[in-house]
This record gives C-alpha cells, sequence and structure tokens, in this order.
C-alpha cells in the first residue's frame, strides 16, 4: 500500500468488516500483481471467501508525490491491449477473479480482455 502497510493487514480489517471482494485499482500494473497475491493469502488464511480484483491505470510511472497523481503522467506505449492481456494472465494466475482496468485503460483493452476471458473460459 502506499502508506507501506501490508495489503494482508488491510485485506483482514476489511473481511472482518464483512467484504466479499477486495478489489485494487488505479495503480501501476508492476505492483498489482503483489497485492493480488497478498489478497488472496489473507483471504484464505481467513478461510474467507472474496473476490479479487485487479483494476490498473496505464499511467507511466511518476516520482513520489505527498499527492497521488498530482502531476498526471503519459499513458505508456507498453499496453496496448495485447502486452495488457500478459498481466491480466498473471493476476488471473496470481487468484484475481475480477480484472479491468481504470485511468488509461479504454474500451480496447476492454474488449481484448471479455474476448480472451470468453477463450479461456471455454477451454
Amino acid at each position: 500500500m502506499r502508506s507501506g502497510e501490508p495489503v494482508s493487514d488491510a485485506v483482514r480489517k476489511t473481511l472482518a468488516a464483512g467484504a466479499s471482494g477486495i478489489f485494487f485499482n488505479c495503480s501501476q500494473p508492476e505492483v498489482m500483481g503483489e497485492a493480488g497475491r497478498g489478497a488472496r493469502q489473507a483471504v484464505s488464511e481467513a478461510g474467507a471467501l472474496a473476490f479479487i480484483g485487479v483494476y490498473p491505470n496505464a499511467f507511466a510511472p511518476e516520482p513520489p508525490y505527498d499527492t497521488p497523481y498530482a502531476s498526471i503522467s503519459d499513458i505508456r506505449a507498453d499496453l496496448e491491449p495485447e502486452n495488457d492481456l500478459k498481466w491480466i494472465e498473471r493476476w488471473l494466475a496470481d487468484g484475481a477473479s475480477v480484472v479491468g482496468g481504470c485511468c488509461g485503460i479504454g474500451p480496447e483493452h476492454i474488449d481484448a480482455i471479455r474476448s480472451f476471458r470468453a477463450v479461456r473460459d471455454a477451454a
């Protein structure tokens, strides 16, 4: 988490409050896998059933600010839909059950995810 606290602590508290899903949004794709794995482990340790969702953004990395996205970046060129699907595959393998996108992820990405999931689920 941006605050430095472990994701697992937040997940445990969220589950204790009755949540049925843990969703991560508007962060770099590179950090979503670790967040999802931490959440999945905490859910498993709690013996709970909960959806894990991942909604990354497509912003270029920024230096740390006190206010996240104080200076909105350019959209990354390496996250076109085909490359985005590589991240999606990883997150699903790590236990995510819901995937999508946030800032900079457009309709073409969501359509690629939909097509990917349809083929994957049919297999």
